[in-house]
């Protein structure tokens, strides 16, 4: 396997943590569920930013501030998109 390819498998594992990480924080605290396409979506679409933040070597910092990016991003699209599974949102999501 070469170091590119090598880095595009850390970037989309790391990718898939987050999102299912995000997913189901964002579930737990009284949100919507996410449709499972955007979170298969939302994966692929960050997998080219993951890439670049993990750079040649992975670190543990490089990791930890690759999946906080993209939790960060995963929450504010699924705020934003509110309930893309046509259920309401329960009442208890609150931000503090």
């Amino acid at each position: 396997m070469t170091p590119r390819q090598l880095r595009l498998l850390r970037a989309a594992s790391a990718s898939t943590v987050a999102t299912t990480l995000a997913a189901v924080s964002h579930t737990i605290a009284g949100g919507a569920a996410p449709h499972p396409l955007l979170v298969v979506a939302m994966a692929s679409f960050l997998v080219p930013l993951a890439a670049v933040l993990l750079g040649a070597r992975a670190s543990r910092f490089r990791v930890a501030a690759t999946v906080l990016v993209s939790q960060t991003l995963f929450h504010a699209v699924f705020q934003v998109l509110g309930a893309p599974t046509g259920t309401a949102i329960v009442s208890g999501h609150q931000h503090h």
